[in-house]
């Protein structure tokens, strides 16, 4: 149904759309970008194949349905802050979870402000880590932005800029990782405290004890395995 349904679209663009479009396209750093398209890119013979399940549209009733068989199957981690945002956005909700929210947009902000730094670098880059940030967020949005389209295709034509965004990451790394245990917390003892009272209380009552033992001051057992025979 979408194969035909599209190759019905792309015959009456050909025929009857204009010659160029410009359609504005959100991006991932949320800013519009503007893109033309001219009909001529569109004459030629086209093969149109559609992927069972990828194209589909799904409504909130079944992304939220999604939602709760993938929760059942405990494929969800409630502790990652990435999932709970994705799943809040979804479903419409992101303004829920405002501190989620505020960290990704300004995740999206430095990246979007670092793409314009490269085409005009004035000042330092603007790719850094400030002490109110979410570092585990910030690194999350660090790594899909360094994998899209644009982002590959700037890195190859700058190599130059790749020791800057690897040192950047290095440090989300770094701070995104769980704090070292302090010594003497959350730690086992390997021994068992000593019994029998603390100090001088124990002091005395081993001295008491040793006092009535029957062996003190007597010779220790011989050694039935020494012997001063030579072999």
């Amino acid at each position: 149904m979408y194969r035909n349904w599209f190759d019905t679209a792309l015959e009456l663009e050909r025929q009857f759309g204009p010659d160029q479009r410009v359609r504005a396209i959100v991006g991932p750093n949320r800013k519009y970008t503007f893109s033309h398209f001219q009909n001529a890119q569109l004459q030629g013979n086209v093969t149109i194949h559609i992927e069972d399940g990828t194209n589909a549209p799904k409504s909130a009733l079944a992304k939220r349905a999604a939602i709760e068989h993938a929760n059942q199957l405990k494929l969800l981690n409630p502790a990652d802050p990435e999932q709970q945002y994705a799943i809040m956005t979804s479903l419409g909700l992101s303004e829920l979870v405002p501190s989620l929210d505020i960290h990704v947009r300004a995740a999206l902000e430095i990246q979007d402000a670092f793409e314009r730094w490269v085409e005009m670098p004035q000042g330092p880059p603007p790719l850094v880590v400030k002490p109110w940030h979410n570092p585990q967020l910030h690194l999350s949005e660090r790594i899909k932005w360094l994998n899209t389209d644009r982002m590959r295709e700037l890195l190859a034509a700058r190599p130059d800029l790749e020791p800057l965004v690897t040192f950047h990451l290095q440090e989300l790394q770094m701070l995104a990782m769980p704090p070292m245990p302090v010594e003497g917390q959350g730690q086992v003892p390997s021994e068992k405290p000593p019994t029998g009272g603390v100090g001088g209380a124990r002091a005395m009552r081993n001295s008491n004890r040793n006092a009535g033992s029957p062996t003190i001051g007597a010779e220790p057992p011989e050694d039935p395995y020494q012997t001063s025979q030579p072999y």
